[in-house]
């Protein structure tokens, strides 16, 4: 030491604001005490407990300092110790009761400022009395560690995970809003927990029941919802085991519903049980166009909506077989229907964020108009404003070649969103759909009206066809083509119909036409 300050002692993990702190304290006060991480002379960093006083002479200076310090590494180590095995399980090392319940009572607050969901899982391990009692303890709690391993894998690491005692585990997931994502969670446990055990040469199965039960929506307090989600798991266990149970009965039959949807849609495509309809888009000029929308009628769950089953199909990836086939569905169609018009013609069909992102969509619709035959010019692809969110260079790179190729770009449901102007001037897109929520109070509402003339007037001049939807009474399109909108779609023109049903409005509005002309 003799020649050498305390800075040999420093370990690098205090900053300098740390150290200011401590001679403010010895300036105003004379003394201050702490801990400290410091350095041994071989280099390895430590905690201390560190007293510094200041020595003042006779006129009242400071002289020098005196330091105590006392290692404290076997202090840290014990009071880390006695935290572990306060709040986590010695067997599994997950979080025990008492951690658990604190978890839930901070998650509870934060879910409460944030206004969100948190959803309590219950899981108890079925038949793992038979393997304890069978094979013996040692065995059982070789398989518990299995099992806690296998649960904690499939979750998230802002998730809680717990084992309450025994053979029961608990989960905390924060944040989880929908009701299909902790279907997907609880799934993929169970099917996690039902494989085989390999333990030290024996093969062990079991299963887990599963109660599940949401904040706010069952409860507001953690030992109502403990309670719900324990109710839940016993009606599992009721129900066959190796399954999961929603404490609300009205969650369950959703779930129920979803997974039912999920099995038939698997097999929709297969079993023919897909269809296309056709609607009229009826232009200023007496141009005709018409978009393309996927209907599904199965036998067990009758007519589904395309709002409930279009987001199941993306989640799924049942939407990249799905939107091919309707391509080319459409593309083929519309060559057919080229021949019975002498005026501009095209067909708009819908494509999803999910394609964009897993398909090549240039290399798809390249080959689709070139198999059908029919011209570029003739399709118009209608995106979201999720596609244009994505915000990736890949996506506006495919984009540019659809318009390069002669391929329309329509953004869809425009005015719904927070960010349309922005993608208007980024992106290469041909024509904007105002949304029917804008449309339905016409001719009565004003904002309405001067909404519509503004999107009418900028898009003029931004080169974009405006098409609107949802159009109803004949007043509704007199004031659209007054304010200037070049095409209108909806029930007055048409319904969607089946193409036959297209087809006739085809010719009869050709004939029409050429009648009027004459």
């Amino acid at each position: 030491m003799m020649g050498k300050t305390p800075a040999i002692f420093n370990s690098g993990r205090h900053d300098a604001a740390y150290f200011t702190q401590l001679y403010d304290a010895l300036s105003s006060r004379g003394h201050w005490e702490g801990e400290i991480w410091n350095k041994r002379k071989s280099g390895e960093v430590y905690p201390s407990w560190l007293q510094v006083s200041a020595v003042f002479d006779q006129h009242g200076d400071i002289d020098m300092y005196v330091a105590l310090f006392n290692d404290i590494t076997s202090r840290k180590r014990n009071e880390q110790l006695m935290w572990q095995q306060a709040n986590f399980d010695n067997l599994t090392g997950l979080a025990n009761r008492h951690h658990y319940h604190a978890k839930f009572d901070i998650a509870l607050t934060q879910a409460e400022r944030k206004q969100s969901r948190v959803a309590v899982c219950f899981i108890d391990l079925d038949r793992f009395k038979a393997v304890n009692d069978t094979l013996g303890h040692h065995i059982g709690d070789l398989l518990l560690i299995e099992a806690a391993n296998r649960i904690r894998e499939c979750t998230r690491n802002s998730d809680t995970v717990a084992r309450l005692g025994g053979d029961e585990f608990a989960l905390l997931l924060p944040e989880m809003e929908m009701i299909g994502d902790m279907e997907k969670v609880a799934e993929k446990i169970l099917t996690a927990l039902s494989a085989p055990f390999h333990l030290e040469g024996h093969e062990a199965y079991v299963s887990g029941s599963m109660g599940i039960t949401f904040y706010p929506d069952d409860g507001e307090d953690r030992k109502v919802l403990l309670r719900n989600a324990d109710s839940a798991m016993y009606k599992a266990k009721e129900n066959g085991r190796n399954c999961f149970q929603f404490f609300t009965a009205a969650m369950h039959e959703h779930a129920k519903a979803r997974s039912q949807l999920e099995g038939a849609l698997h097999r929709a495509l297969s079993n023919q049980e897909l269809r296309v309809v056709y609607q009229p888009i009826v232009g200023k000029d007496n141009d005709l166009g018409c978009e393309a929308l996927l209907r599904w009628h199965n036998e067990s769950l009758g007519e589904v909506s395309p709002a409930d089953f279009i987001p199941i199909s993306e989640e799924l990836g049942l939407i990249l077989a799905m939107g091919e086939w309707v391509l080319y569905q459409a593309c083929a169609q519309a060559r057919s229907w080229l021949t019975k018009t002498d005026k501009p013609f095209f067909v708009s069909v819908n494509v999803s964020s999910t394609q964009f992102k897993r398909q090549d969509i240039v290399s798809l619709v390249s080959k689709v108009l070139k198999d059908t035959g029919l011209p570029a010019t003739c399709l118009t692809l209608e995106i979201t404003e999720t596609v244009l969110a994505d915000n990736s260079d890949g996506i506006e790179q495919q984009l540019d070649q659809l318009r390069s190729m002669g391929v329309g770009l329509a953004i869809d449901d425009f005015g719904t969103g927070y960010s349309s102007l922005g993608y208007l001037k980024r992106f290469p897109l041909s024509k904007l759909k105002i949304d029917r929520a804008f449309i339905k109070d016409l001719p009565e509402d004003e904002e309405d009206k001067t909404l519509i003339s503004a999107i009418v007037s900028m898009a003029s001049k931004l080169n974009l066809t405006v098409i609107a939807e949802g159009v109803e009474t004949a007043e509704q399109l007199a004031l659209l083509q007054q304010l200037g909108c070049d095409y209108t779609q909806g029930y007055l023109h048409a319904k969607p119909g089946a193409a036959r049903d297209f087809e006739q409005f085809l010719i009869a509005y050709s004939k029409s036409e050429a009648h009027s002309q004459t």
